[in-house]
């Protein structure tokens, strides 16, 4: 009787009904898909390569009569090039910078005049020296300078036999302007951006150098559909190489004239050296005026003008009622409205 039981208890236990079974094959139920809430700016951050450069920037050529070879050029890129500067040396000669409106186009020897004369006469002081001669006139102190802007660089003036002409002696020599050894810039100070290698052949068409002068300003050129959102007034900053950086804004967006690139003008507030490869960082390129809260669009439900979300509580999920500022690429930026359920960065809200 006691084996017979027991035989029928397991029989009991393997002996399920249709309902049993269809129970246990059914699929558990759905678990809700959820996403975090975040904090940020609904326009993606931008980053942007950027060129710096001179406000002014001008080649310098070889003097009209140079021709030899660069046999010092000790300059290096962003070293400053004031009135009276050394350039570099050709042929083992010393290639002098002044300021002026124009270049030189002879030799200048004592007793000339002319507007050359006056233009040297200006660099010359811009350069520091006293010139007393009459305006124009390439006479005793003009030359005197020009013997010490050679002294001062370790050479000897070129000179010429005068006669007792402007005070001085006969058969003496007094010095003059080759038109080899002088280049004219039209605005010194200057950086240096670039400067041509010891050892170049001079010709007309290599240049010697190109300074830049006025400031320093940061352009790009990219095409329209690079710059997303990116509205002129944005700030970022500007990043250079080794990761530092110095605040940047954008202060100019234009098309060109065929519409199929945009010019980019930055300004930025500290030392940036031209003609160094940089890159503009923009967290918030649509100037917006503030972060928002901000969810994927499958979460908002919208019921009429009204827009709710459902946010996770409790083991369970509470209706908040939101403002949807405005959506971009599957994202919305939202403002929560009343008192209910604080709605942060961070909290879950169910999709769909």
């Amino acid at each position: 009787m006691a084996l017979t039981a027991g035989v029928s208890w397991v029989i009991a236990q393997r002996v399920e009904s249709p309902d049993q079974i269809a129970a246990r094959a059914a699929p558990p139920p759905p678990t809700p898909v959820v996403a975090a809430v975040r904090e940020g700016y609904l326009n993606p951050p931008l980053s942007l390569a950027v060129v710096a450069r001179f406000q002014t920037e001008v080649t310098l050529s070889p003097p009209a009569t140079a021709t030899g070879v660069v046999t010092f050029s000790g300059l290096q890129p962003s070293d400053v090039v004031r009135s009276g500067s050394v350039l570099l040396r050709i042929n083992g000669r010393p290639v002098f910078v002044l300021p002026g409106p124009f270049p030189l186009y002879r030799d200048i020897r004592p007793g000339d005049s002319g507007d050359d004369v006056v233009a040297v006469q200006e660099g010359l002081r811009a350069a520091g020296y006293t010139i007393d001669d009459r305006e124009g006139r390439f006479s005793s102190t003009t030359q005197a300078a020009i013997a010490a802007l050679y002294d001062q660089a370790g050479f000897e003036a070129p000179s010429v036999p005068v006669d007792a002409v402007d005070g001085i002696p006969d058969a003496a020599e007094a010095p003059q302007i080759l038109l080899s050894e002088f280049i004219i810039a039209p605005l010194l100070p200057a950086e240096v951006q670039s400067i041509v290698r010891t050892g170049a052949v001079v010709s007309p068409d290599v240049a010697l150098a190109t300074l830049g002068s006025g400031g320093t300003i940061v352009t790009a050129t990219v095409p329209p559909e690079s710059i997303g959102s990116l509205v002129v007034g944005a700030t970022g900053s500007l990043i250079d190489e080794s990761g530092s950086s110095v605040p940047a804004r954008l202060d100019s967006s234009s098309l060109n004239a065929d519409g199929t690139e945009s010019q980019l003008t930055f300004s930025v507030s500290g030392n940036v050296v031209a003609a160094q490869p940089y890159v503009v960082t923009m967290p918030n390129p649509a100037a917006e005026p503030g972060t928002s809260l901000l969810v994927p669009t499958a979460a908002v439900v919208s019921r009429g003008d009204q827009s709710y979300l459902y946010v996770s509580s409790d083991n369970q999920f509470l209706e908040v009622e939101i403002r949807v500022i405005d959506v971009l690429a599957g994202v919305a930026a939202i403002a929560p409205l009343g008192t209910g359920v604080q709605l942060r960065a961070g909290s879950l809200v169910r999709l769909g």
